[in-house]
């Protein structure tokens, strides 16, 4: 389901958000229903968002976002460079540019790009990200546009806003944490601690990182520093001291495989990644 859903975030439709550029160019997020009108040049994008721009995610999971799209309203050539912040927020930049094919039932439309990086005169490309919570409730972040073309750079900010929803064993274990983040990450070499959940087993995740990621050893030992000076458990939850690992949500190789390059007008098709 995972990788329909994937898949299904490049089906998307007009969100209320969209700002003009000082006139050389458009930007706006889209979800499902008004993707192909998008395409098709049938809509435009609104001036403000309203709402969530992402699905609601739960613990541990990772929610599909409207779709950054960019449209090059300019008779030259423009740069653009997207940045998405907040906590949560991450954006999905493929390793080369591809296009989609338009499905425009009248007439031929130039497809769109993706990602987002050169813009040709009257090009529009696209660009996708996701929402990945830390922490339950509300996460507030920011697209931020860069385009540069032959006059100079401007730059356009979107406000985004994501919505995470945790069973009340979740958010209980989650405000322990809270009540004991400060005193844990200020451990020696501690990088990250989270809450952990393997099959009912709620738990304290805590990461460390020695001064070298090639020093396993020097790591090992660190990890065996923090074992001595944090308890087994705290507040009844056990507590689990591993090495950190800087790694992407589990999420992202699903969908770079199955999801991205599956053309919209064959969108049946990816039935198939079920």
């Amino acid at each position: 389901m995972r990788c329909l859903s994937a898949v299904l975030v490049f089906a998307i439709a007009l969100l209320p958000v969209s700002v003009s550029l000082a006139g050389s160019f458009e930007a706006g997020l889209v979800k499902d229903s008004d993707f192909n009108r998008w395409v098709c040049r049938d809509v435009t994008p609104s001036p403000r968002p309203t709402g969530y721009a992402c699905r609601r995610a739960g613990f541990g999971d990772c929610a599909q976002c409207d779709t950054i799209v960019l449209t090059n309203t300019s008779g030259a050539t423009l740069s653009a460079d997207i940045e998405i912040s907040g906590d949560g927020f991450d954006d999905h930049v493929g390793g080369g540019a591809f296009a989609f094919l338009a499905n425009c039932p009248d007439r031929d439309e130039p497809a769109p790009t993706m990602p987002c990086h050169s813009v040709a005169a009257g090009g529009r490309c696209l660009q996708d990200f996701e929402f990945c919570p830390s922490h339950s409730g509300e996460s507030k972040g920011e697209i931020k546009i860069t385009v540069q073309g032959p006059h100079g750079t401007e730059t356009q900010t979107i406000p985004i806003v994501a919505n995470a929803v945790y069973s009340s064993a979740i958010q209980g274990a989650e405000s322990i944490l809270n009540d004991h983040r400060a005193e844990l990450t200020k451990l020696p070499h501690v990088k990250r601690v989270s809450i952990d959940k393997d099959g009912d087993t709620i738990s304290i995740k805590v990461e460390v990182e020695g001064d070298s990621d090639d020093d396993v050893d020097h790591v090992d030992e660190d990890i065996e520093q923090a074992q001595r000076m944090i308890p087994p458990q705290i507040e009844g939850l056990p507590v689990e001291v591993t090495r950190y690992e800087d790694v992407g949500y589990a999420s992202e190789p699903v969908r770079r495989a199955c999801g991205w390059q599956i053309n919209r007008a064959c969108l049946p098709c990816a039935r198939a990644c079920d």
